[in-house]
């Protein structure tokens, strides 16, 4: 019973902070994963299975789990991959930075710590989504219900941060877009990380318009 107890003010503290005045901005992924761990409290589903999941509050949030099952952990991951932004930064394809001994360096490593674009789309938690880990490798593609997720990151990656999506690639996001519309979970959740990072997702927020009317 005290266990419950300390787990239920546990979410209402991390609520409360969330919805105090002064939201924080993400410096890192790790950090901008946490924040959406906040903002996904009263959802808790991941993305390719639609399996209700848990947090330990044991850990302080830090290992989650499909319900009924703790040896399923559910992890937040980025949608964008982080290799594949990496392919249009400089920082990353050239030894840009140099280390204490002097010696150049490239990778995500001198991204983060030179390139305000790459460490931008780093943190970003509108390319964040939690999934059960065991699925990733059951998916060649997203499920019909999270295509059009997955394409509305991808497509806002690409306008904001430059991602260089071909043709055909910009093609068949705007048909999952298409396919798999905004639906409420989306539009709140997004809502609430706006409000964080004054981010406009073009996709989403028509999405969202077009379920008010």
């Amino acid at each position: 019973m005290l266990y419950i107890s300390k787990y239920i003010f546990y979410i209402a503290v991390l609520s409360s902070a969330l919805m105090a005045k002064g939201y924080p901005q993400p410096k890192t992924f790790s950090h901008a994963s946490k924040i959406y761990k906040q903002i996904d409290f009263d959802y808790t589903r991941t993305a390719y299975t639609k399996e209700v999941y848990k947090y330990d509050p044991t850990t302080c949030m830090d290992k989650n789990y499909v319900e009924n099952d703790p040896k399923r952990s559910v992890i937040f991951v980025r949608i964008v991959s982080e290799k594949r932004m990496l392919q249009t930064r400089k920082c990353a394809l050239e030894k840009t930075c140099v280390n204490y001994f002097g010696k150049p360096y490239g990778g995500s490593l001198c991204c983060r710590k030179s390139d305000p674009v790459y460490k931008a789309f780093d943190s970003d938690i509108l390319n964040i989504m939690p999934v059960a880990e065991d699925s990733l490798k059951k998916f060649k593609e997203p499920p019909l219900h999270y295509k059009g997720n997955i394409a509305r990151a991808y497509l806002y990656i690409n306008a904001q941060y430059g991602l260089g999506l071909s043709y055909e690639e910009q093609m068949k996001y705007l048909g999952w877009h298409m396919l798999d519309k905004v639906d409420e979970k989306e539009c709140k959740i997004y809502k609430q990380i706006y409000k964080i990072q004054k981010r406009v997702n073009s996709w989403i927020e028509s999405g969202c318009k077009a379920l008010e009317k």
